[in-house]
């Protein structure tokens, strides 16, 4: 495992051309979340954080408990490291930069960094001195809590990531080609250690004193010194896992984690290393041990431990299932299905807040489901396994005679009789008496079919996993196909009508003539995997690409997509379903499932007080290269737009088509994919306009 890989982050930027900014998505599985968590730290045996990609996490109550809180930035909060040196005192770097807080974490404050290399690692020695260390042998260091950071000479271009100070003056750095820097004059100057090794990447560094440590690494190597660094022993792990983390409590006991869930202790110096069950098989990338007994490991998918007796045993505080999840249909706002891998089917009756598994007839990974009402559904998935349910799967979900053992992608049914259901090698299967028999159409392929979407029992659409579809407009006897232009990879479709619908792959393209002509209007998409409108203007999709999950939402019929920051996770989603124009859902792998409420608006109200009149901010920072934000106030609830224009006055993007309600708002432009130059930004409602000028400099 790459610990922290920022080059993800500044692709997604550069894909998306429109703005990203944060929206209210709560996880409602994994929990508290499912994202990955890089590093933790407590301060005591209750207050501790956890941050990780777009997570930063707050505990009070020892890790039973965990809320979000927010560094308010435009750039990716991409957390890498936290370090709270009391309850109120924290730091943390992220790709955005470094950031304190004075007040537990309530209000952030952006701290200037003089390079442009994020500290993969911090460590504070008091109230006033700390050290951050990162890319290109970056030492960084601070006398005044951070007000200002200077570079320390490293002598190295080396990666460097950890970073231990026992006191003011004495300190270790460690990184990547056997790397191990070492100070007695607070980074004053910086001595290399001869550490025998010019390969081992070293992830995490521990000195319980100031003669002996320890560094770990990829491919389970393990480091010690005896004598303050002089010299270096390899000691042997056992595993050629990556080694993420190490913590020595005193000269002899010791625990390191790292990938696939292992741990490993000693309680003899490392003479001897023990693989214990940690009880997860998810990489584990950080342990902290802030009183005796009291540890956490946190690490991907959201996973937590917690040990209360030195790590003799250790508890899984995250909880929930974790199947990959490809398809989610709601009824109504309370009552809703999720399917996925190994034939699970899930229901809640409470708007996702708890979720039952019900009982099918399959093992085999299902890919999608069909509800034609409340009660009776079908799912499809491998094998060419078909299940239905006539009572919205309380009872059982009963395999039907499919016909073929062909993996099925997609299922769909225009009334309670006909159906159809597509997949491998041009599978079209279709049934007209509910399922109980299913024979092949014939798709005149033998490409993978994605998708089928029917408007009524003869117009029907189905996605090619290249850059056509095929269209049938008498039920399916014959289908013909057509491709669209400037858009490959095609995965899904979304038809309101007869004439209006959308197919999404490498973009999206929209159809207002029932497929004769098609306008891509989507901007470098990764993979669009599901697309929903809940009327012409409004719809939502989800995108897989690079290792993460990404959202958007379009306001006036997909002309333009923003993404939001706020549920970008390091998870694919595979499916969204909103059932209004408020509430929806996404779920994808390892068993994500997130909510919001609102719409997944991207704007983001910072108060709830009714400001006394209108008011547009100058963005900051300006200029900016590639994010900025963007603060507006709004007296009456209205209809809000926000445009951004270039020099010749073309509109380059909307970052805000919605009602509000009063109050004060920010929102992101994210504007990577753009040129230098002059930009206007406009916000206008019913009773006021105004606009103002920004630069991007790149």
């Amino acid at each position: 495992m790459k610990k922290f890989i920022y080059s993800l982050v500044f692709i997604l930027c550069f894909n998306f051309s429109n703005a990203f900014s944060q929206s209210d998505w709560v996880w409602q599985n994994p929990l508290p979340n499912g994202n990955v968590l890089y590093n933790t730290k407590f301060v005591d045996a209750n207050t501790g954080w956890a941050v990780g990609y777009f997570e930063l996490m707050k505990t009070t109550n020892g890790g039973i408990n965990w809320f979000s809180q927010a560094i308010n930035t435009t750039a990716f909060e991409v957390n890498v490291r936290v370090f709270p040196i009391s309850a109120n005192n924290v730091w943390v770097s992220s790709a955005g930069g470094i950031y304190r807080s004075t007040n537990g974490g309530a209000n952030w404050e952006a701290q200037v960094n003089p390079t442009t290399n994020a500290p993969y690692s911090l460590y504070f020695a008091n109230m006033l001195t700390g050290w951050g260390v990162g890319d290109n042998g970056t030492i960084l260091t601070t006398i005044n809590g951070g007000t200002n950071w200077f570079v320390q000479p490293s002598g190295t271009t080396e990666v460097l990531r950890d970073v231990q100070f026992f006191n003011i003056t004495t300190g270790y750095t460690a990184g990547n080609n056997g790397k191990i820097l070492k100070t007695t004059n607070g980074g004053t100057n910086w001595l290399t250690l001869n550490t025998g090794t010019t390969t081992a990447c070293f992830n995490s560094i521990s000195f319980p004193n100031t003669q002996i440590g320890y560094a770990v690494g990829y491919y389970g190597v393990i480091y010690k010194t005896d004598d303050g660094g002089n010299t270096w022993t390899s000691q042997t792990s056992g595993t050629n896992n990556t080694l993420n983390a190490v913590y020595f409590a005193d000269a002899n006991n010791g625990t390191i984690v790292g990938d696939g869930g292992i741990m490993l202790t000693t309680t003899n110096g490392g003479t001897n290393w023990t693989s214990k069950v940690s009880g997860t098989v998810y990489d584990l990338c950080s342990i902290t041990f802030p009183v005796v007994n009291w540890g956490w490991i946190v690490g991907y998918n959201g996973t937590i431990l917690r040990t209360t007796n030195a790590g003799v045993n250790w508890n899984l505080l995250s909880s929930g299932f974790y199947k990959n999840l490809k398809s989610a249909y709601f009824s109504n706002s309370q009552t809703g299905w999720v399917a996925g891998d190994e034939g699970k089917i899930y229901k809640t009756i409470n708007g996702g807040t708890n979720w039952t598994s019900q009982s099918t007839s399959t093992n085999y990974n299902l890919n999608s489901m069909y509800f034609i009402n409340s009660t009776t559904a079908w799912a499809v998935g491998e094998g060419g396994n078909i299940m239905k349910t006539t009572d919205g799967g309380t009872s059982y979900w009963a395999l039907q005679p499919s016909g073929t053992t062909k993996t099925l992608y997609s299922v769909c049914f225009a009334n309670i009789n006909t159906g159809w259901a597509v997949g491998d090698s041009g599978a079209i299967m279709i049934t007209i008496n509910s399922g109980s028999n299913w024979f092949y159409q014939v798709s005149n392929t033998n490409k993978t079919l994605t998708s089928v979407n029917f408007v009524d029992a003869n117009t029907g659409y189905i996605t090619i996993s290249d850059s056509t579809y095929l269209k049938t407009t008498n039920g399916g006897t014959t289908w013909t196909k057509y491709t669209i232009s400037g858009n490959n990879n095609l995965y899904t479709s979304y038809f309101l009508n007869g004439q209006t619908g959308w197919i999404g792959g490498t973009n999206i393209s929209k159809t207002t003539d029932g497929g004769n002509t098609w306008v891509v209007n989507g901007s470098s998409f990764f993979v669009v995997s599901s697309i929903q409108f809940i009327n012409a203007q409004t719809g939502w999709c989800t995108s897989l690409g690079m290792g993460l999950g990404i959202v958007a939402k379009t306001t006036n019929g997909g002309d333009n997509w923003v993404a939001c920051i706020g549920c970008v996770s390091t998870q694919s989603y595979y499916k969204v379903f909103f059932t209004d124009a408020n509430t929806g859902w996404v779920v994808g792998s390892n068993g994500s499932i997130l909510k919001t409420i609102d719409g997944g608006v991207f704007v983001k109200k910072i108060s709830k007080e009714i400001p006394s009149s209108y008011t547009l901010s100058q963005n900051y920072p300006n200029p900016f290269n590639p994010s900025t934000n963007i603060k507006f106030a709004i007296p009456k609830n209205e209809l809000v737009t926000m445009k951004v224009y270039d020099i010749l006055g073309r509109e380059v993007v909307t970052l805000v088509n919605e009602k509000l309600n009063s109050g004060t708002y920010t929102v992101d432009w994210n504007a990577s994919d753009y040129p230098s130059g002059i930009y206007f930004y406009k916000l206008t409602t019913d009773n006021y306009s105004e606009t103002k000028k920004m630069i991007l400099v790149k």
